[in-house]
């Protein structure tokens, strides 16, 4: 098994590496001790932390990517387009890591896109890479809210709605009515297929349609412009079992990118957390989902299941958390043992360790240590 070290050196908006000379350090360490084939970091503005990587990378010869968000945490929020929901809801507090924000962007929007483009030709000019890993390729999930699983309901995107069949009138009534109780469960999906959730409703399986193809576009896009340049590019995605929802349709998204990285964290109370996203979709919403599967997926067990129904093979680098954030994540040694285990059952001959190395416990960066090295 070869492994993908994630160093995230901050956001936009907070810089977290506080001595250049301790991250190089750290990095040479993990990169002599680790059968690594290449390197994520970022994403922050931080030319001095960009070259730094790129300095002990290219001495091991290990590609870098530059870690990159799509459609929430961008580096423009305030000049790009917003999303706006269905109604307005009472947004709760969701613990997060420090710096680190989920307000999203419309998917639909070329603009979004092209700031991305700008973005990326600025944080990279006089420091190439040799490719980009994007995170945030989706929809907003439920963390905050329940009505943002009905995704953005900007002008744009109603219209977009509207021309493939959908009544949004009814749509926004029959939400409305149902959404008194704060209860998702009369819009759970009844039928999986392929990964794809199926709903009884006519107009929430169009609109997830909808949802799918404006991900699934918008990657294809950013992919065709990375690729032009002679760059990788790997996406973040939610675990199988939860990427649909998000409009994250996996077997469609592995046919762009060079790889993806389903986060299988078993073991996070924040976004992207399976036990934590599940347990916000509320009891009745969760327990169809779990039938559906005919699995816990909540548990570490269910992950060679969900990484097989992706069907990408290689493509599939699936990442677990390794780093150690009090409240948030703390997974044991035994945790990531029983991980590595699961994994050799998949077929799958990388993973990435996630989603900071720097923050993680020497004794568990040890359990995927090269022990014929």
């Amino acid at each position: 098994m070869k492994y993908v070290l994630q160093v995230s050196t901050g956001t936009f908006a907070q810089c977290t590496i506080d001595s250049l000379t301790q991250m190089k350090e750290q990095l040479e360490k993990l990169l002599k001790m680790l059968p690594v084939n290449r390197v994520i970091f970022g994403w922050g503005k931080n030319s001095a932390v960009t070259k730094t990587v790129l300095e002990v990378c290219r001495k091991y010869q290990k590609q870098v990517l530059l870690w990159l968000p799509v459609f929430a945490d961008v580096e423009h929020p305030d000049t790009a387009d917003s999303m706006k929901l269905l109604q307005a809801s009472g947004k709760k507090s969701v613990q997060t890591c420090s710096g680190e924000e989920f307000q999203f962007i419309c998917p639909s929007s070329v603009h979004n896109l092209n700031q991305l483009m700008a973005s990326f030709d600025e944080l990279c000019e006089d420091n190439p890479v040799d490719g980009l890993f994007l995170d945030r390729i989706r929809y907003p999930s439920v963390v905050y809210s329940p009505i943002d699983f009905f995704g953005c309901q900007c002008e744009l995107c109603v219209q977009k709605y509207q021309k493939a069949g959908i009544d949004t009138d009814r749509l926004h009534r029959t939400v409305r009515e149902r959404f008194l109780c704060k209860d998702l469960s009369s819009f759970a999906p009844i039928a999986l297929e392929n990964g794809r959730y199926h709903y009884a409703d006519t107009d929430i399986e169009l609109l997830c349609e909808i949802k799918r193809q404006t991900i699934t576009g918008a990657v294809q896009k950013l992919v065709q412009f990375f690729h032009q340049r002679g760059l990788l590019v790997g996406i973040d995605t939610f675990a199988p079992s939860l990427a649909d929802l998000v409009g994250q349709d996996l077997q469609a998204l592995s046919g762009s990118v060079d790889f993806f990285k389903p986060m299988m964290y078993f073991h996070t109370s924040a976004p992207a957390g399976i036990p934590f996203e599940l347990k916000a979709y509320g009891d009745g919403f969760a327990q169809h989902i779990q039938k559906l599967w005919k699995a816990d997926i909540s548990k570490p067990e269910s992950m060679s299941m969900q990484l097989l129904s992706t069907g990408a093979g290689k493509k599939c680098v699936p990442g677990f958390e390794v780093n150690c954030i009090p409240g948030i994540c703390e997974p044991k040694t035994t945790d990531l043992t029983k991980t590595l285990r699961a994994l050799s059952e998949t077929g799958c001959e990388e993973a990435v360790l996630s989603w900071n190395v720097l923050n993680a416990p020497l004794e568990n960066l040890r359990v995927f240590e090269n022990k014929n090295a």
